[in-house]
């Protein structure tokens, strides 16, 4: 760490970079423990990594956001505002979340899929085929949903 912010004090080591570029020098984003950020991969403003969670490719972190548990983001897929991956969820192929959105249990999002608006995925649940889900919608129990479906409006998949 090169300063002082949260629980981390400047000299500190972190998770893992490829590059410098991998982690924004402006706001307080880090890696830690060992968290992987990789190849074109980028964090901004105050993102986290954590609990060996791996993002590569061109993906994108900004915002709030933060990736624990083995949640695994790559093939240019971004997470803005307060979005949350855990418990080895994984999102790629030009797959967007935001607005307080969360990933949980195994749960998969691909294929240019798109979660914001306090969405949820839980129990190995799986999103593609520019598929949607917003408004609190919540996704569990190897649900599918695909081929430009959406969810919306509180609506529950089971």
């Amino acid at each position: 760490a090169l300063k002082d912010f949260r629980n981390v004090e400047a000299g500190d080591l972190g998770g893992w970079v490829s590059n410098e570029d991998n982690l924004s020098q402006e706001g307080d984003c880090w890696i830690y423990n060992e968290a992987k950020c990789m190849d074109n991969a980028r964090m901004y403003d105050n993102s986290i990594m954590c609990n060996n969670s791996i993002m590569r490719d061109f993906s994108e972190m900004h915002g709030d956001s933060a990736m624990y548990d083995n949640a695994v983001m790559y093939g240019s897929s971004k997470m803005f505002d307060y979005s949350t991956m855990y418990d080895s969820s994984r999102m790629y192929e030009y797959s967007t979340m935001y607005d307080d959105s969360t990933m949980f249990d195994n749960s998969e999002m691909h294929d240019e899929s798109a979660m914001f608006n306090n969405s949820g995925m839980h129990d190995d649940s799986m999103m593609y085929g520019h598929s949607m889900m917003y408004d609190d919608s919540t996704m569990y129990g190897f649900s599918e949903l695909y081929g430009d479906s959406i969810l919306e409006g509180d609506e529950e998949l089971y």
